[in-house]
């Protein structure tokens, strides 16, 4: 009478499906550290870019167009030339666009973070 031996096979089975588990767990790991990283970064970079932009809503804007319409004061007096009045308005120009960078620049990490939530916030 011929018994198969399957016992060598049953275990080198359970050992492979063990391994495999194992190496998805391995994986599942390194796919949540790397979106954790990836959530922290995106969180300061959030951060800095709202307070940049809050600066620049606050202070640097506000600076830029009094100093346009004071230029533009002195010119209607005559005590400014076109160019003050164009540097300041060059001045407020630039405030401007980077107040939208700064916009741009949150709007962009608020897509990463949810991204990697996989949820809109």
């Amino acid at each position: 009478m011929n018994i198969p031996l399957q016992w060598g096979l049953h275990r080198s089975q359970q050992q492979s499906a063990a391994d495999a588990a194992a190496t998805t767990r391995s994986r599942r790991l390194a796919a949540e550290r790397e979106i954790e990283n990836g959530l922290q970064e995106a969180c300061l970079a959030l951060n800095t870019a709202r307070r940049i932009g809050l600066v620049l809503a606050e202070n640097n804007l506000p600076q830029a167009q009094a100093s346009f319409q004071a230029s533009m004061k002195g010119y209607e007096l005559s005590r400014n030339g076109m160019a003050d009045v164009l540097a300041s308005l060059d001045r407020l120009r630039r405030a401007q666009i980077d107040l939208l960078n700064a916009l741009y620049e949150q709007q962009k990490h608020l897509a990463e973070i949810e991204r990697l939530v996989g949820n809109r916030l």
